[in-house]
């Protein structure tokens, strides 16, 4: 596995990676890695002590991807997953907190492939607190579990998925939520919303918490629908196709979740990216 070190600079930096490699990210920059999947490839990303700053990761191809994040005590990162595979890719993920590290991560999966991904989330270290942003459009197959697990007192982790499935598409989104035993004052909490754009799909929403502590804070809130006809009357009372109606449902379903954002370069990019796919 190679290894490399990003220099710092103020300068976007864009990496192509088709090999297995390990990544030492550097502060205040922002980094764009692109990753093309061919069978199996495993890529290893570090944020290291006190660092901080931006990154932005494109997945294409097919195959097996094994993605490993791992944040260093006091580290503070934004980072924006986009999957851009139109093929068949599955994920396993996993993310890493140590003591005191803050971490947003944002997702996108908008494409037309069939994907089959975990996302696995661990708060080892005390005060590490996690934000999980996800916007999903399911043209095809999803199928994404989020697994949350706290180990360690004080940790906090927020995880709101929005997604939208479109006629033909099937999606299976699983997450679970978990604080050990002895791991104290720890928050978890879950937020899923899904709306059906057609009678036809499938979605299926599978919340869960286990708490083995008493004094800790956790909640879970999940909805599956279709759109309020009376909404899609009025916009087509208003002059709108149908088409022209979806879209905009659609819009004002998964920006929400991309409004609340806070890093301006991924709240853009995700914006763009969803506005293409859903408007063209």
């Amino acid at each position: 596995m190679k290894e490399l070190k990003m220099s710092i600079s103020s300068s976007v930096f864009e990496y192509n990676i088709e090999t297995s490699q390990r990544y030492e990210l550097v502060s205040d920059q922002i980094s764009t890695i692109n990753i093309t999947v061919k069978d199996t490839l495993d890529i290893d990303i570090v944020g290291l002590t006190d660092s901080k700053g931006t990154f932005l990761i494109n997945v294409y191809g097919s195959g097996q991807l094994n993605l490993n994040l791992h944040f260093s005590p006091y580290s503070q990162w934004n980072f924006l997953y986009m999957n851009r595979s139109d093929e068949h890719l599955s994920v396993n993920e996993m993310v890493t907190l140590e003591a005191h590290t803050t971490i947003s991560a944002n997702y996108g999966e908008l494409t037309n492939g069939k994907h089959d991904k975990v996302s696995a989330f661990r708060l080892i270290g005390e005060f590490s607190h996690l934000d999980v942003q996800g916007a999903s459009i399911a043209f095809n197959e999803l199928k994404w579990k989020f697994d949350v697990v706290h180990i360690a007192k004080d940790s906090y982790a927020m995880v709101k998925n929005h997604a939208v499935v479109f006629k033909g598409g099937t999606l299976g989104l699983e997450v679970l939520g978990t604080i050990e035993h002895g791991y104290h004052r720890s928050k978890t909490h879950q937020e899923t919303r899904v709306i059906n754009l057609d009678e036809g799909v499938k979605a299926i929403i599978n919340p869960k918490l286990i708490i083995n502590e008493n004094d800790v804070e956790a909640s879970h809130a999940a909805s599956v629908g279709q759109p309020d006809p009376e909404a899609v009357y009025y916009l087509q009372s208003r002059g709108l196709t149908y088409a022209k109606t979806m879209e905009m449902i659609t819009l004002g379903y998964l920006m929400p979740i991309v409004d609340v954002i806070e890093n301006e370069s991924i709240r853009e990019e995700l914006t763009q990216t969803i506005q293409t796919k859903v408007i063209g």
